[in-house]
C-alpha cells in the first residue's frame, strides 16, 4: 500500500515538474533560470525520496513488531490449548476435591448407593457439563455416563446461560441430560 502511494506521489511530482518546465520554456526565460528550476526540482525530488525512505523504514520496523507479537500470541494460544487438553484428559483421583468444592463423583465409599447421569451431546460442538463441581466434556454427537452418589446432585451446562440445577437421584437411577446451547 505504501509503494502505491509512493508511485502516485512520484507521478504527481513529475507531472508538476514537466508542467513547470513547459511553461518556463514557453516564457523563454534565460538559460540560467531553467537550470535553477531544474536544480530546485531535483532538490525537491531528493527530499521526497528521503521522506519516503524514512517512512518505509518506520513501516518495516512496525511490521516486524507486529509479526513478533502475532507469533508470541500464537505460541500462547497453543500453550493454553495444550494445558486445557491436559486438564480435560487428567483422570480425577478418588477422594480428590474439585476446584468448586465438594468431592469428585468417584469418591463414594464402598457400599454407598450410586446413580448415573448420562450426558448426550446432540450439538455440533463439544459441550461441557458441571456435575457436583466437576467438569465433563462430551464431543459432538457422543454421549458419556457419569456415576454419582445417589442423593442430591448439582448440574449445569456451561454453554447454557442458566444457573445450576439441583436434583435428587435414587440408587441405580439414570438421569439423561441432552446438552445443547441456547
Amino acid at each position: 500500500m505504501t509503494h502505491t502511494r509512493t508511485r502516485i506521489l512520484l507521478r504527481l511530482v513529475c507531472t508538476a515538474v514537466a508542467a513547470t518546465l513547459l511553461t518556463a520554456g514557453a516564457r523563454a526565460e534565460p538559460p540560467h533560470a531553467k537550470a535553477e528550476d531544474v536544480k530546485d526540482v531535483r532538490d525537491l525530488l531528493s527530499r521526497i525520496e528521503q521522506r519516503l525512505a524514512n517512512q518505509q523504514t518506520t513501516t518495516d520496523l512496525l511490521m516486524e513488531m507486529v509479526r513478533k507479537d502475532l507469533k508470541d500470541l500464537r505460541e500462547d494460544v497453543a500453550r493454553l490449548q495444550r494445558e486445557l487438553t491436559d486438564l480435560r484428559n487428567r483422570p480425577a483421583s478418588p477422594g480428590s476435591t474439585s476446584l468448586y468444592g465438594g468431592t469428585t463423583s468417584g469418591s463414594a465409599s464402598p457400599g454407598v448407593p450410586m446413580a448415573n447421569i448420562r450426558l448426550v451431546n446432540t450439538h455440533g460442538i463439544e459441550m461441557t457439563a458441571v456435575i457436583n463441581g466437576m467438569f465433563y466434556s462430551v464431543p459432538p454427537g457422543r454421549d458419556r455416563t457419569v456415576p454419582v452418589p445417589a442423593g442430591a446432585v448439582n448440574y449445569q451446562v456451561l454453554q447454557v446461560p442458566e444457573p445450576s440445577k439441583l436434583r435428587t437421584l435414587v440408587p441405580n437411577e439414570t438421569l439423561t441430560l441432552t446438552l445443547f446451547p441456547r
